[in-house]
């Protein structure tokens, strides 16, 4: 789970400085907002996508296997 939180707070920051072409306060930038992405953005972006439910679908295989018998 800190993996994921980690990671989305990274991506978010990497957003945040070089994602948007008008550059939005920090916050904006964690939620998606509807600016225009650089390249850059849109690449950090499908990179966010991919490895965000892959670190969710770890943190539920581990907690099954601390719940599990």
């Amino acid at each position: 789970m800190a993996a994921l939180a980690l990671t989305v707070l990274v991506f978010g920051a990497l957003l945040w400085r070089i994602g948007f072409t008008p550059q939005p306060s920090f916050t904006r930038s964690l939620l998606f907002s509807l600016f225009a992405l650089t390249e850059i953005g849109e690449f950090l972006q499908v990179l966010l996508r991919l490895i965000g439910p892959l670190f969710f679908s770890l943190m539920l295989l581990a907690l099954r296997g601390r719940v599990k018998r």
